[in-house]
């Protein structure tokens, strides 16, 4: 649909993103859900360790993903759950406001939580990488001062959610949409 609004869900791995849109999508049948990094995996010929220079076309390519769903799609409102801060060949890597202002969002949420919650939710789905409370405190800390400055260039409205007691997308979506 010509119209559909985008709202891109920022926050680091684990913290819940995935979880909280899949449900507020399923709770509404006008909005339609998506994950950037299964939406690049059907398109990476090779998984495993990526270069930057990968990272980088990934994300050019996410960018005409978006742009081609948000045609396609009869919803009114497209979540796209994504990572604005990645790690790539033990570099950190902001994505660059370009990349997320050529998506057009028509608002941000950033979800943000304990360290300590976080890393007790990654060991309990699995995670292998073990990342200390305080690395993952660091980590958001540079993730939301990212999307913080992509909010003010593009300009767009941000809503940042607590996800330390689990999450409720319904007051930030209502506030952005």
């Amino acid at each position: 649909m010509l119209n559909t609004k985008l709202i891109i869900v920022f926050g680091v791995s684990g913290i819940g993103k995935t979880t909280a849109c899949a449900n507020y999508a399923s709770r509404n049948s006008n909005v339609a859900h998506f994950m950037a990094s299964a939406l690049l995996s059907l398109h990476r010929e090779t998984a495993g360790t990526r270069t930057i220079d990968k990272a980088m076309q990934d994300q050019r390519l996410l960018v005409d993903l978006v742009c081609t769903l948000r045609l396609e799609t009869q919803a009114s409102i497209l979540l796209l759950d994504a990572h604005n801060l990645i790690v790539v060949a033990g570099c950190e890597i902001v994505i660059p406001v370009n990349i997320i202002a050529a998506m057009k969002p028509t608002g941000l949420i950033f979800f943000r939580a304990n360290g300590t919650i976080v890393s007790s939710r990654r060991v309990s789905r699995g995670d292998t990488k073990d990342v200390s409370s305080g690395e993952i405190e660091r980590l958001q800390m540079n993730a939301l001062k990212a999307v913080k400055s992509y909010a003010n260039q593009i300009p767009c409205p941000l809503a940042i959610v607590d996800a330390d007691q689990g999450i409720d997308l319904s007051d930030a979506i209502r506030r952005l949409s």
